[in-house]
């Protein structure tokens, strides 16, 4: 269950260089800064003597009329302060509620730079656009101009720079406006977020924020490049729709359906896309994009859907007949068929190509040493006896792909695998044959050794196929056919595809492309999954098995308990309870659910155990350093789940970490205990009243 692993943590820098701040401040003080203040200082101007003429000879303004003061004459004023040195208190007494702000940005500019990280201010968006794009960008909520030039500022960066943005305020209440900024400034969940200045300018805290900001910038853009195209291909400009709730028994605005669209889009946090990608797709091996596509297509529609008027026309159409035959009209459109051939087939989004996830072509021994069919010498000087050389093992291996190929009569290619999936078609002209991939959606899917080696890809696993012809519409069809694809557009014309659906082909992987692709064959058009499931039935009644999408992880909320260990070995509990401060996920190996905790929880976990760390004894801390820096890089983000305890004692935390293929033990689901020195007391959780046969339970 799992291995004891020495770990020597050390936290990776973050790629954040570049960090803006844009606040008011930096423009120096205006009438709004000081408005409070102004009418007792005007007063007291007026009546020291003489005072009044030596600002004007400064500020070219009269100070004894709050009226006559220009936000100009308040900056060239607080600028030159030192020049009334008789009169300090009186200025600064003016200045002191801008000053306290000032000195509060400033030093989270100073914290920031202590991090190593370059850091630019403004006061508006002014020359922010014309260097570098800034990573990271700190906005006030209100600026000069309102809150409405801060909306457009956190737009223009977010189409610009693609920044992560944090905004914020000490304005009481600045929190709740959190949503409706982001909604109105149609920016993205998972790269936006509110912060009090008061939190940022405590190092600590601002510390713990940066820390857990995403590291990795491609990651950040493939995200806003697939919710920004989206959008652009829906007609671009839609906002989302407000956070008060619509009458149901009334009509919905106009676009509301692409409004509720795009907000769950947009609201969708990065740790979402991380969850879905590494807790149920990795180890299946399905691109996160295509099944992503899945699931918004189901979505768009079901909003269409909740739409009353849409709904309701919906029932009108279901109850009609049409029990007179209608002429056919004059209008030669393509409508209908387009409509009926898209419910059919979809179109492939990189074709030919190795899997998403393959960083490079990996050409494994099968394929170096394969014997070629038609050869008459085994060039890898493999026999019909036992190997010789290298690793027996693989050498085993190579041996056995190696006979397969040649007894079939294919060559590997030594290319990397094609990435296939249920329903593709291979066709090259209407005079071919066309062909169909019928091995089941979880056969075909797999992960490339890089990744991961719990769903791996042999070179010589059969690809099964079905050949079939096209046949132009209003053609007799195959004499002795029983399974036919409606309706495909190839080229320019129109096509339904007789199957031959007694006529099976197995093909070894690597072999695909040197038959297809090379012979002309595209692979352009996919079917979907209820015709590909269909035809694969059909064609596979007696053998075949459907391999549907596996479903995503439904969380259950837990409470947190945390503990810490005292110099005689014994357990405190570190603070009260945390109410749902994580999040269990039942995982297809039902036996080993999985726990991740929340962002806040996390926040709020990492402080006690810097306050346990601060109050233990000096013979501890140098340990409990080292686990507090394990927990930083391999938790922050929630990058890595927690494995559930067997019981309701206390132990120490086990990390989900995926290791390195090389380094990787072959027993399945191992998990990297971190204890003793890698990872102190300090750290340690228990989730409160729950048992493995509870846990079970509430999954239902």
């Amino acid at each position: 269950m799992s291995a004891e692993i020495s770990l020597e943590p050390e936290i990776a820098s973050t790629p954040i260089a570049r960090v803006a701040i844009i606040d008011d401040v930096y423009a120096g003080p205006n009438i709004g800064a000081v408005k409070k203040e102004l009418p007792t200082f005007c007063a007291a101007v007026g009546a020291a003597d003489g005072l009044a003429e030596e600002l004007a000879k400064v500020t070219k303004c009269d100070f004894t009329d709050p009226l006559a003061v220009t936000d100009e004459a308040l900056v060239q004023l607080s600028k030159s302060r030192q020049n009334f040195p008789g009169h300090t208190d009186l200025i600064d007494s003016l200045f002191e509620q801008f000053d306290l702000r000032f000195a509060e940005v400033e030093r989270i500019r100073e914290s920031i730079e202590k991090r190593g990280h370059l850091v630019k201010t403004f006061h508006s968006i002014e020359t922010l656009f014309e260097g570098e794009a800034f990573q990271l960008v700190l906005l006030d909520l209100i600026l000069a101009e309102g809150r409405d030039e801060s909306e457009e500022i956190a737009r223009q960066v977010y189409e610009q720079f693609r920044s992560f943005i944090i905004l914020m305020s000490d304005f009481p209440d600045a929190a709740k406006l959190e949503e409706e900024f982001r909604r109105k400034s149609q920016l993205l969940r998972g790269f936006f977020q509110f912060c009090d200045k008061t939190e940022l300018s405590n190092p600590d805290r601002l510390s713990i924020r940066l820390d857990a900001l995403p590291r990795d910038p491609a990651v950040c853009h493939a995200v806003h490049d697939f919710v920004d195209a989206i959008h652009h291909a829906l007609g671009g400009n839609i906002m989302e729709s407000p956070p008060a709730q619509l009458d149901e028994n009334e009509p919905q605005p106009a676009g509301q359906p692409l409004a509720e669209f795009m907000h769950t889009l947009r609201t969708l946090g990065l740790q979402d896309y991380a969850i879905l990608c590494e807790l149920t797709l990795r180890d299946e091996g399905h691109p996160l994009g295509d099944y992503m596509m899945r699931m918004l297509g189901c979505h768009l529609i079901a909003n269409l859907l909740s739409d009353k008027r849409v709904l309701k026309s919906v029932g009108k159409l279901d109850q009609l007949r049409f029990t007179e035959f209608l002429p056919y009209g004059d209008e030669a459109t393509n409508s209908f068929k387009k409509l009926y051939a898209d419910s059919l087939t979809e179109k492939i989004v990189e074709p030919w190509t190795a899997h998403p996830w393959q960083a490079k072509a990996i050409v494994t021994a099968s394929c170096q040493d394969a014997p070629h069919a038609g050869d008459e010498s085994n060039d890898s000087g493999l026999t019909s006896g036992e190997p010789s050389g290298g690793d027996p093992e693989d050498m085993g291996l190579a041996h056995r792909e190696g006979q397969l190929l040649k007894a079939l009569g294919y060559n590997d290619d030594g290319k990397d695998l094609p990435f296939l999936q249920l329903g593709d078609l291979l066709i090259r002209d209407e005079k071919s044959l066309v062909y169909a991939v019928l091995s089941a959606a979880c056969d075909l899917q797999f992960t490339p050794e890089s990744v991961s080696q719990q769903r791996p890809r042999e070179r010589d696993d059969t690809v099964l196929l079905v050949p079939g012809t096209l046949r132009k519409m209003g053609a007799p069809p195959f004499p002795k056919k029983r399974a036919t694809t409606g309706l495909i557009r190839w080229g320019t014309e129109w096509y339904s595809v007789d199957w031959f659906d007694r006529k099976l082909i197995g093909l070894p992987h690597c072999a695909i492309r040197t038959l297809y692709e090379t012979s002309g064959y595209q692979h352009e058009k996919r079917l979907l999954m209820g015709r590909a499931l269909e035809l694969q039935h059909t064609v596979l009644s007696w053998v075949a098995r459907i391999g549907l999408e596996v479903q995503p992880p439904l969380p259950v909320d837990l409470p947190l308990t945390l503990f810490g260990r005292k110099a005689d070995n014994s357990f405190v509990q570190l603070g009260p309870v945390i109410p749902q401060g994580a999040l269990l996920f039942h995982l297809r190996d039902k036996a080993q659910p999985t726990l991740i905790f929340r962002k806040s929880a996390y926040y709020e976990m990492r402080q006690r155990c810097e306050l346990h760390r601060d109050e233990a004894t000096n013979q501890m801390k140098g340990a409990m350093q080292t686990g507090l820096s394990v927990m930083a890089e391999k938790m922050v983000g929630m990058k890595v789940p927690i494995v559930i305890p067997d019981n309701n004692a206390v132990a120490a935390i086990k990390l989900l970490d995926h290791l390195e293929p090389k380094s990787r033990p072959k027993t399945p689901n191992l998990c990297k205990r971190l204890t003793g020195h890698s990872l102190v007391s300090a750290l340690l959780c228990k989730i409160t009243a729950l048992s493995k046969k509870k846990l079970k339970s509430a999954s239902g």
